[in-house]
C-alpha cells in the first residue's frame, strides 16, 4: 500500500509535491487524482473552501518535508 513519506512546500504553506513510500515524487494533484483511483487508501479528499487536499483516514497526516529525506 502506498503512503505519503514526505511532503515540499510553497512559500504559502501550501504543499506542492509529495513524496510516496515507492520514493516516487508526485504533485499534489497527481496524489489527489491516484486517490480518486484508489491508489493512496489510506487517505481520503477532503475540501476547504474550493481546494481539495489529502487527509489521513483515521488521522493527522504528519510528514517529514522532502528536503529533509534528500540531505540525509
Amino acid at each position: 500500500m502506498l503512503t505519503i513519506k514526505a511532503v515540499n512546500y510553497d512559500s504559502d504553506g501550501k504543499v506542492t509535491e509529495m513524496q510516496l513510500s515507492s520514493d516516487v515524487v508526485v504533485t499534489a494533484e497527481q496524489a489527489i487524482a491516484m486517490c480518486r483511483k484508489g491508489m493512496l487508501p489510506a487517505y481520503m479528499i477532503s475540501h476547504r473552501g474550493d481546494t481539495e487536499f489529502l487527509k489521513l483516514r483515521n488521522n493527522v497526516i504528519n510528514v517529514t518535508p522532502i528536503s529533509e529525506l534528500t540531505a540525509i
